[in-house]
């Protein structure tokens, strides 16, 4: 599949690499890109293409720099995804976004995780109410050597990003602590990634002309800072999801433009202090 490729103008006059793709790996189809949120309102964005009959998994993750909001998504279907922010976010906000569902032709249920190579990559939707540590069991297990998580909360005008306080793995426990101002119950998705059982993950894996890269890093500084992906992409149009790991969190781990396609750079809001480990997800060519 070819890109389709746009520019993003922001109200500050910094443009961004606008685009979205697709790649088909046996009965699932991943799709990503970068869009622009320009409302309070909800906000429908189409996919790449459109999916054989569902959408499995959605994630977004800011692009904007300085800024600690999460960007809500309010629906997922077959060929679009509705975003729709808290009020208090004002003017642009570019996204990267990354959704997994059935390739176009086929039509099965949801299952919720993938080999790919000597991967996995494993994926649900799940609901926050307490506020303290809660853990939620993933679908299948990962081997050893380097895994992630990341998620998004899949509700309407929620500003909060859901706090990770760890993420195990092979004993299949992602667990969550939220910040005390989130009330009530909270959906969100998420996704996860590492080798499969029996095998340790090098944090990359590339399967026909996609790949597929992961890891877990550490931000400790409100200014910019780099962070090298293990295998560069062939070109700009990929796209990186974060998530905060950080007990009683409820901010993202926002990104500036990248420069080149061998790292993605973390610009962190100024409320953040101190350092704090964050997971990420990329995915491109």
């Amino acid at each position: 599949m070819t890109a389709t490729r746009f520019t993003i103008k922001t109200d500050a006059g910094y443009y961004y690499n606008g685009f979205h793709d697709a790649a088909v790996v046996g009965n699932l189809m991943f799709q990503w890109g970068q869009h622009n949120s320009t409302l309070d309102t909800s906000q429908a964005f189409a996919l790449h293409q459109s999916f054989g009959s569902r959408c499995y998994a959605l994630l977004t993750s800011c692009s904007r720099q300085n800024v600690w909001s999460a960007l809500a998504l309010a629906s997922r279907g077959r060929s679009s995804f509705t975003v729709d922010r808290d009020g208090a976010i004002d003017g642009n906000y570019p996204f990267y976004w990354l959704a997994i569902g059935d390739a176009p032709g086929t039509s099965i249920a949801a299952p919720h995780y993938a080999t790919l190579g000597d991967s996995v990559i494993t994926w649900n939707d799940a609901l926050s109410d307490y506020d303290g540590n809660q853990v939620f069991t993933t679908p299948t297990a990962l081997g050893g050597g380097t895994s992630a998580a990341v998620l998004t909360v899949t509700e309407a005008n929620i500003r909060s990003a859901l706090g990770m306080a760890s993420f195990d793995g092979p004993n299949r426990k992602l667990t969550l602590n939220r910040h005390n101002d989130v009330n009530g119950g909270i959906d969100f998705n998420y996704v996860a990634m590492g080798a499969k059982p029996g095998k340790t993950a090098t944090g990359v894996q590339q399967i026909g002309d996609l790949k597929l890269q992961w890891g877990r890093a550490t931000t400790n500084s409100d200014y910019e800072q780099a962070f090298s992906f293990p295998e560069p992409f062939e070109d700009m149009n990929f796209a990186v999801i974060t998530a905060l790991q950080g007990a009683g969190s409820r901010a993202i781990v926002s990104q500036t433009r990248p420069v080149n396609a061998r790292s993605f750079i973390v610009d962190r809001d100024a409320s953040i202090d101190g350092s704090y480990g964050f997971h990420w997800l990329a995915i491109g060519r």
